[in-house]
């Protein structure tokens, strides 16, 4: 087998994680084999075909690329005949009423009939056959005509089978298995032809030599014109698909960009190449801690322990992502979270209070028997932060001032499966949730400082709840503070709603 284009490329770009494979890695290793076959696609070295798959994508892109050719060829090859009726007449006035039979009533119309045909959408599936065919019948009919003529005028119309050889052959895109056996044809014909007619065997000899020559050349020719045209194909493949895996590298480097920083940072990094810091006076920043799992570690294998973490921080996920929060980082089992950043909503702590509640929630729906199950401790505060991206290495974006310090103090000096806020939290958030006065409680530096505890909605805000909505009067609230709508709302609050009514 003769190789058009021959090589390989192998390897995969993914992604992976202890808990699993992200759904990348599939999606290349299919790209490079695609580009692998592309590469290794070969061609018969005779008839220059394809695998049939192949062969069919490139008979398609051919068709296309023929079509507008044939709608110029074939009325020039029907103007050719026409005019060289000019020369029947020249070489052979007594035989031209019968020749122009041959060339006006035969050969004209069909060529004609041919032009006509390749305007409709049954050309794609015959061009070949039927060019092929007209090709045969126009040089037969030459040969015809050579047969008609008396010596010596029949020496000259053998310049024409020649030159409808090196046509077929060249000039009008026949595959080189049609040209060729369109070719020999018409050779076979004129030699019978010649022969039957009792030529001077030199004469023989000499149109033989030349004909046989012209077959060569033009099969040369032709056989050139169709594998470079292959390789084209080829070539244009592989860079079809080299432009696909480029787009596909891009879109994962965006998509990875995009999952690692929040989008406008992301879009300022593209542009500028930098991320310039910024202030925000009023941010919610949410920690969360397990209760225990330090124990847990000495207790579970390593799998079972990287897969329970990857289970709730994945739900977690999903919930900062609902309502808003910018998702940080995670240090061992303690999540962090900010709501206000980058892009600044009035609503940042009223927000994070109702992702606080939903986080709560999927913690305790995970304590089952025989499955790992914590609990939890939720701090909250409201304050100023400025972001950033530090380093050239594992690029992150985070936050730093005494606010997260002190966020971080709310989630240390809360209890198991409670929402502490601090004093600034609590007054942002007081006209829509009850909250516990916890008294002054000292954090780890010995300093006191006002905490409280989260204990449900505001009674006044629950009384409309309906199972699986928002309550109305809770989100005439948030619209009247906050100039927008909630979009959603934790079911743990509307049961907790249920509870209430079902006891007053």
């Amino acid at each position: 087998m003769d190789a058009i284009f021959v090589g390989r490329r192998l390897g995969a770009t993914g992604i992976c994680t202890a808990a699993g494979s992200w759904p990348i890695a599939g999606a290349f290793v299919t790209q490079d084999l695609n580009i692998a076959n592309a590469l290794a696609v070969t061609a018969d070295p005779i008839t220059l075909r394809f695998p049939p798959e192949i062969e069919r994508e490139f008979l398609d892109r051919y068709f296309e690329d023929s079509l507008p050719h044939m709608h110029r060829v074939l009325p020039v090859a029907l103007g050719l005949v026409a005019i060289f009726g000019l020369l029947d007449w020249a070489l052979a006035p007594a035989e031209a009423p019968r020749i122009w039979i041959i060339r006006f009533g035969i050969l004209c119309p069909l060529i004609t009939a041919l032009c006509v045909f390749s305007h409709s959408r049954w050309f794609k599936q015959y061009m070949q056959l039927s060019v092929a065919a007209m090709g045969v019948i126009t040089g037969l009919g030459i040969v015809a005509i050579i047969t008609l003529l008396p010596a010596p005028a029949r020496y000259f119309f053998y310049a024409g089978v020649l030159l409808v050889v090196m046509v077929i052959c060249t000039f009008v895109r026949l595959l080189f298995v049609y040209a060729v056996a369109a070719a020999a044809i018409i050779s076979i014909g004129y030699e019978v032809a010649i022969i039957a007619s009792h030529y001077p065997t030199s004469i023989i000899l000499n149109n033989t030599f030349f004909l046989l020559g012209t077959d060569v050349v033009a099969g040369i020719v032709g056989y050139s014109i169709e594998r470079y045209t292959r390789q084209d194909f080829i070539q244009s493949r592989l860079l079809k698909l080299r432009t696909e895996e480029l787009k596909q590298q891009q879109e994962l480097a965006e998509s990875l960009l995009l999952q690692t920083l929040p989008s406008v940072v992301a879009a300022e990094l593209k542009e500028k190449g930098f991320v310039a810091p910024r202030y925000y006076e009023d941010v919610t920043i949410l920690f969360t801690d397990f209760k225990g799992f330090t124990l847990e570690t000495e207790r579970l294998a390593a799998e079972e322990l990287v897969n329970a973490l990857n289970d709730y921080f994945t739900a977690f996920d999903q919930i900062t992502s609902r309502y808003g929060l910018e998702k940080l980082k995670t240090i061992g089992d303690s999540y962090m979270c900010v709501s206000g950043l980058p892009t600044h909503v009035a609503s940042h702590a009223v927000d994070a209070m109702l992702a606080a509640y939903e986080i709560l929630a999927q913690v305790k729906n995970r304590k089952m028997p025989g499955k790992p199950g914590w609990s939890i401790r939720i701090g909250l505060h409201t304050g100023p932060v400025i972001s950033g991206i530090v380093g050239i290495r594992k690029l992150a974006f985070d936050v730093w001032g005494e606010s997260v310090n002190f966020a971080s103090r709310m989630e240390s000096s809360g209890c198991p499966d409670e929402i502490n806020l601090s004093a600034s939290t609590f007054s942002r958030v007081k006209d829509f949730f009850v909250c516990e006065h916890r008294g002054r409680i000292a954090t780890k530096e010995k300093r006191e400082y006002d905490m409280y505890f989260a204990k449900g909605v505001q009674p006044s805000l629950m009384h409309d709840a309906l199972p699986g909505q928002i309550p109305g009067a809770f989100q005439r609230r948030y619209y009247t503070y906050f100039h927008h709508d909630l979009e959603c709302f934790p079911e743990i609050l509307a049961n907790s709603a249920e509870a209430v009514r079902a006891t007053s």
